[in-house]
């Protein structure tokens, strides 16, 4: 059965980065992804594949690697390094073209991700989706489903249709 998905889409480990691209070179499913991280994992610790630093040591060993833009966790890792949220974006998306974008929300005053409703949260949707219209045409984006699990399809939905009024 073929699936023909836009992309597979990986997290890189935490840990040793030439482990984790060694681990990457051995999957043999394309096109493969991966997603930026937050810096700070949800139990405190360091991620790798926070910046454009530690992604572009993927993208220069593994040529074939795709890249899934998390904007939740680029939004996460720029909070850590003390940089705005638009810049990181911008270092990001410059470093190499996305293939697929996620979305979630968060609050600006925790480093780990969080993925709430788009509009329970700090994140000004607005200028997040004007800066995904200038850079991607056309627009590939992923709703990450908020950790509450009671509504199931409507939290999606409810995501989905925030992100179009704003």
């Amino acid at each position: 059965m073929d699936l023909n998905p836009i992309c597979y889409i990986i997290h890189p480990e935490s840990g040793d980065i030439g482990l984790s691209i060694d681990n990457i070179k051995k999957l043999k499913i394309k096109p493969l992804a991966i997603e930026n991280m937050p810096k700070t994992s949800l139990i405190e610790g360091e991620l790798i594949g926070y910046d454009s630093i530690t992604l572009e040591k993927y993208f220069k060993e593994i040529e074939s690697l795709e890249f899934c833009l998390d904007i939740n966790h680029a939004i996460k890792a720029s909070i850590s390094k003390g940089i705005g949220y638009l810049n990181m974006l911008k270092e990001l998306i410059n470093l190499k073209e996305p293939i697929i974008f996620h979305i979630a929300g968060g609050n600006f005053n925790i480093k780990f991700d969080e993925h709430l409703h788009l509009d329970n949260a700090e994140y000004d949707i607005y200028k997040i989706k004007q800066f995904l219209f200038d850079y991607a045409k056309p627009l590939k984006l992923t709703f990450e489903t908020p950790r509450n699990y009671e509504k199931k399809i409507e939290d999606d939905l409810r995501n989905m249709r925030y992100f179009i009024k704003a």
